[in-house]
């Protein structure tokens, strides 16, 4: 009998980063393998990245032949809440096999998990890495602790798998909340797409660049992902590798990236580093084909999701412990993973990166993504996941 999957996320913006990447990826691995797929989630942002254009609310579109979603009205930015989800849930969550709820801390996961639970529908949590203890620790700190200790712990505890992308991220939410069925299922991306990144058309674009050893930094500006120790570290190594030049490639609050503008300054880095803002589709594939290795120093990545589209790039990857899928880049030398997360370990691992030469690595990081970040693979795993759920049913 075909499968009929709900998936339920607070918001698939791709100014929220790689969670909504994610979200459609997922959906794009499930169509691989024919199954219907509707996405529940509300419309933050959609206006803007609709460049206007008027998207339904409330209704279903089809976005491919096994592909629907409904977008909804976000009534409060906080916990991004919206009451005609919640509504449309209770009338039409039991049309649907299994519940794939995507966060947690948020309105959409809590209605989602306690409407299925009700309505005797089994559901699955993804908890996008907050389950760690950087996540726990940072931003509305007290907040999180109230509601971990009477809503998530509830919602994951009676979940039918709490659905980790990484051995890692599962051993650290295991510290927090011991005894819930996990799951561990990496995530895929379309590894042909970033084949078709054209080197030429950033090198146009950026003239700056050309004849330049990139270094590129691609993913949202945020004080976890290290910028503060990456600048340094590139001020450290440019005097002697004065063919450099560090892209940094993305967006975030602007008082945050004017003071990391600032620190540039103060360390003399000027015209050597390149701002390119948030960049998406083909611009991100070009910047990604135009560069020679990828840098990632986040203090905390419950996977990767920018690190693996490097590495389907064929780029070596710089990253820390602190990333998920290091263990995956040790272990095919894909690229260099520091044992501490320090402006000196940075330091040292562009400096190799720069002097070696990177086509082993660069093989490696494509066959890394080839074998565990497919489409096809996180499909067939997803299913897997799926059906024996519904015989434990």
């Amino acid at each position: 009998m075909p499968l009929h999957l709900l998936h339920a996320i607070p918001s698939i913006a791709l100014s929220d980063g790689g969670p909504s990447q994610a979200i459609r990826n997922i959906e794009r691995a499930l169509e691989i393998h024919r199954v219907k797929v509707t996405t529940v989630t509300t419309d933050h942002d959609l206006q803007r990245e609709n460049q206007g254009n008027k998207v339904p609310l409330g209704q279903l579109i089809k976005e491919s032949a096994y592909v629907y979603r409904i977008y909804f009205k976000k009534q409060i930015h906080f916990y991004k809440i919206s009451f005609p989800m919640a509504f449309w849930l209770w009338r039409n969550i039991r049309r649907y096999d299994i519940v794939h709820i995507h966060a947690l801390f948020s309105f959409s996961s809590f209605v989602a998990a306690w409407i299925a639970r009700i309505k005797r529908v089994p559901y699955i949590i993804r908890p996008l890495g907050v389950l760690n203890r950087y996540g726990m620790l940072h931003r509305r700190r007290w907040i999180k602790a109230l509601s971990f200790r009477w809503i998530e712990t509830p919602i994951l505890r009676n979940a039918a798998a709490v659905h980790f992308t990484s051995k890692q991220e599962a051993l650290e939410a295991a510290q927090l909340i011991p005894k819930i069925k996990s799951r561990i299922l990496p995530l895929g991306i379309d590894i042909g797409l970033y084949q078709k990144g054209y080197s030429e058309n950033f090198l146009k674009t950026y003239p700056e660049a050309r004849g330049k050893k990139c270094i590129l930094f691609l993913s949202r500006i945020d004080p976890k992902k290290g910028l503060e120790i990456l600048i340094p570290a590139f001020a450290a190594i440019y005097p002697f590798h004065k063919d450099s030049l560090l892209i940094i490639a993305g967006d975030g609050l602007r008082s945050y990236v004017q003071s990391l503008k600032a620190l540039a300054f103060s360390l003399a880095l000027k015209n050597e580093i390149l701002w390119t803002g948030f960049l998406s589709g083909q611009e991100k594939l070009d910047a990604l084909a135009a560069s020679h290795v990828f840098v990632l120093p986040s203090q905390s990545e419950n996977f990767g999701i920018a690190a693996v589209e490097a590495l389907a790039s064929g780029l070596p990857v710089i990253t820390g412990r602190g990333v998920a899928i290091s263990e995956w880049i040790v272990a095919y030398r894909a690229g260099y993973v520091v044992e501490e997360h320090t402006t000196k370990d940075y330091t040292q691992a562009l400096r190799k990166v720069l002097i070696e030469d990177t086509s082993p690595m660069r093989q490696a990081a494509l066959k890394l993504a080839k074998e565990q970040f497919s489409l096809e693979k996180m499909g067939s795993n997803l299913l897997t996941l799926y059906r024996s759920i519904l015989q434990e049913k």
